[in-house]
């Protein structure tokens, strides 16, 4: 949890996919959630969901679906009316709404630097950073990861008698609440070895 175990403000990126489970459970122990997504949709749709779990959920859409990004949609065409808000003025938005933000579930693997280097500026020194990386950055010759000041996880594949296999997103986000609520430094989720056993 936050400081002093009391519930607090959490800024989650990625609570329309693989972080929605440990959203939700944030929401439900009665922390104040803010979830960006780029998709305005699913995020309605989980605050409508958060409604009575005991936390506040605040969703906001930083934009349209971009083609072939983790997944998204392909953009609809562009509507009449004002541009949508920028990261810096979605974070205010839920800092104004919610107050400090005490900590952050961060999933963007498509985010430039710029954006997850603003997403961590906004919890500051307020609580618990954990950044979600993929196994991209186990594979081999790919150097260090990035942040090193975040609370860093980095998902690898479960290995098992049925064969390899990638985390589902209950796993992800246990994981992620573990490292949230844990001692701080880097952990990884399931193995990244030997390299050619990564699913497809």
């Amino acid at each position: 949890m936050t400081r002093d175990d009391a519930p607090g403000h959490v800024l989650v990126v990625g609570a329309t996919g693989v972080l929605r489970p440990a959203a939700a459970e944030l929401a439900r122990r009665g922390h104040r959630v803010s979830a960006l997504a780029r998709r305005p949709g699913p995020l309605a749709r989980l605050a409508r969901e958060w409604g009575g779990a005991g936390g506040a959920a605040r969703a906001r859409a930083r934009g349209r679906g971009r083609p072939g990004a983790g997944g998204a949609a392909a953009a609809p065409p562009p509507r009449p009316g004002p541009p949508a808000p920028g990261l810096p003025e979605l974070l205010a938005a839920a800092r104004h709404a919610a107050g400090p933000f005490t900590g952050a579930l961060l999933y963007c693997p498509d985010a430039p630097a710029e954006a997850v280097a603003g997403l961590l500026r906004a919890v500051g020194t307020g609580g618990p950073a954990v950044l979600l990386l993929t196994s991209a950055w186990a594979a081999p010759g790919a150097g260090q990861p990035p942040f090193p000041a975040a609370r860093r996880l980095l998902l690898g594949w479960a290995a098992g008698p049925g064969g390899p296999r990638w985390h589902t997103p209950a796993e992800i986000s246990a994981g992620a609440l573990a490292r949230f609520e844990g001692p701080p430094g880097d952990g990884l989720l399931g193995v990244v070895r030997p390299w050619a056993e990564r699913p497809a």
